[in-house]
């Protein structure tokens, strides 16, 4: 059978991993599909990136809590940014309601693919 499809979870669960970093990276976007069903591949992506940015602060030496600390400092100004740039959407109106349905479809996209070949 082949599989075609660009869902980070599909991907992922049919790879035999080994190394326990890779698997609790496959755990955390199993948890991000259960709960959303979506966002796997990005969680898995950002997940990556901050392991690979803490490994040079690592081997210069910082503990381990001061970038956990840097991480949810960087978390905050995150988050407040995206509350800066969000719009208030409602569905009663057809603006409101074009948006959440292109965001729909946006989302389903993915899902949507046929999952074999």
């Amino acid at each position: 059978d082949m599989v075609v499809t660009n869902d980070g979870m599909t991907v992922l669960s049919s790879i035999d991993l080994q190394h326990p970093v890779a698997k609790l990276l496959v755990q955390l976007s199993r948890t991000m599909d259960l709960e959303h069903g979506d966002g796997t591949t990005s969680v898995a992506l950002l997940a990556c990136g901050l392991l690979e940015g803490s490994v040079p602060l690592i081997t210069a030496g910082v503990p381990t809590i001061r970038i956990i600390r840097g991480y949810m400092r960087a978390l905050q100004e995150a988050i407040s940014t995206i509350q800066s740039h969000a719009i208030h959407i409602t569905l009663d109106t057809e603006e409101g309601r074009k948006i959440v349905l292109q965001t729909a479809r946006t989302s389903l996209g993915s899902k949507m693919i046929g999952r074999t070949a």
